[in-house]
């Protein structure tokens, strides 16, 4: 059976006993996803210039550690930034920190799959994918099987909390 999710590529993770399945087409629009999953926090991020989907590890000794994008290119590739200290620059594809507090200190690299949704739902079927869940003037995104979910929202430089809106979801699954 096809469904609107079947040609749509995926980056695949599984993390901590849990599977997720991270739309490219949100990775296209967000470029980083900071989530908990499990019982631990990963950093999903996509360079669309380069093509690369790369998961870290976001579990600190403080926390959890959420990047974002910094709007600098390194050799074509996304450049992430650290929000502990809105200074360290980590290029996607060396995940090493260039400047700022976390100067030489690595990312820690974890598996990831780019595949179609309709194999990953094979290979995983209790799998949660982002869909929208309607909220009174906003939209969230969710992880979802079919009955359970969880929020997820994307943090913006200096907010408190940023959520998407009901066209930004629509574009990010055309």
């Amino acid at each position: 059976m096809r469904t609107w999710m079947t040609p749509i590529r995926v980056l695949g993770v599984v993390h901590n006993g849990v599977a997720r399945a991270y739309p490219l087409n949100l990775g296209w629009w967000h470029e980083v996803i900071n989530d908990h999953i499990g019982d631990g926090f990963i950093s999903v991020t996509y360079c669309p210039l380069t093509g690369t989907g790369l998961v870290f590890d976001a579990n600190t000794d403080s926390g959890q550690l959420e990047l974002g994008v910094s709007g600098l290119l390194l050799n074509s590739n996304l450049v992430l930034y650290d929000r502990r200290d809105d200074r360290s620059l980590y290029p996607q594809m060396t995940y090493v920190a260039l400047v700022g507090d976390y100067r030489d200190e690595s990312l820690q690299l974890l598996p990831v799959v780019e595949t179609t949704w309709a194999l990953w739902k094979r290979m995983h079927a209790d799998t949660m994918v982002p869909r929208t869940a309607p909220v009174w003037n906003a939209t969230v995104i969710v992880f979802a099987p079919i009955t359970a979910a969880l929020s997820v929202f994307w943090k913006a430089p200096g907010a408190t909390r940023t959520t998407l809106t009901a066209q930004m979801i629509r574009s990010t699954f055309r």
